[in-house]
């Protein structure tokens, strides 16, 4: 009997020890991912905050007001802009492709926008080669389309290496990146068009050079009148680059910052 009531009492001190140890390694496996944000653990609650007020954004206010080469369209432009952005800004530049020689600052950024740009290119003429005979549209749009897609992809590199070296001693500024991107589908105007916002995010729409390129093609798509006037595309293209010149100056200083060679 006593036997029996020992046996009884490991056991169940046992399973207690193991039910411990398996909710003792499942928040471990929750958490370890985050440990290397400076805000830590608090992405555990953070990610699924942010991703249910975007989609909660979503669908209360855009709502099933979709047209579908429209949607297209700024799905497209969207990404080859949001994808350079991603790949560019997780890059740390003081890595060294030749280990056992310093490569100059120019020749690892052009290669980047030779690499992206193309990518964008590519988006732009497979688009094109669905939309065209989809809606009938003129077969001038592969060549606006490819070109916006470019230009929105130089603009993606140029954000994405301007903020590389922040986010590689600030791991948490990808995840805020990563999640303003994908609010960038709800809040630009990719599942909607640029007219049927109004207040203050028609306001900032007219300044976002996504705004302004997916409008061109789908001007050149339903030949509707384009939204804006070519002297407020020029002033917001000239903004637009200065500030991206000034950053990527900028570039071969923080790489030198990042890197061990002196």
């Amino acid at each position: 009997m006593r036997l029996g009531r020992h046996s009884r009492i490991v056991d169940d001190s046992e399973s207690v020890f193991s039910a411990k140890s398996a909710l003792s390694f499942g928040l471990k496996e929750l958490s370890r991912p985050n440990l290397t944000y400076r805000l830590g653990i608090l992405w555990v609650i953070l990610d699924p905050f942010i991703t249910a007020a975007i989609y909660g954004f979503l669908m209360v206010v855009v709502r099933g007001n979709f047209r579908g080469f429209s949607v297209l369209l700024g799905v497209l432009t969207l990404q080859a802009m949001n994808r350079a952005i991603s790949r560019n800004i997780a890059l740390n530049i003081a890595n060294e492709p030749f280990p056992l020689m310093h490569t100059p600052t120019r020749p690892l950024l052009m290669s980047r926008f030779s690499t992206d740009v193309t990518q964008a290119a590519m988006i732009g003429i497979a688009g094109s080669i669905i939309i065209i005979p989809m809606v009938e549209a003129p077969i001038s749009l592969m060549f606006h389309l490819t070109l916006i897609c470019m230009a929105l992809a130089f603009l993606g590199v140029s954000i994405g290496i301007i903020l590389s070296p922040p986010a590689v001693v600030v791991r948490d500024i990808q995840k805020f990146v990563s999640y303003l991107l994908l609010a960038s589908l709800f809040l630009q105007a990719v599942l909607y068009d640029y007219e049927m916002t109004s207040g203050h995010h028609r306001d900032v729409l007219s300044f976002l050079p996504h705004t302004l390129g997916v409008e061109w093609v789908r001007h050149i798509v339903s030949g509707e009148p384009y939204p804006f006037t070519m002297l407020h595309v020029a002033k917001v293209s000239v903004v637009w680059l200065t500030l991206l010149f000034v950053g990527l100056m900028r570039a071969d200083r923080s790489r030198w910052r990042l890197t061990t060679w002196v």
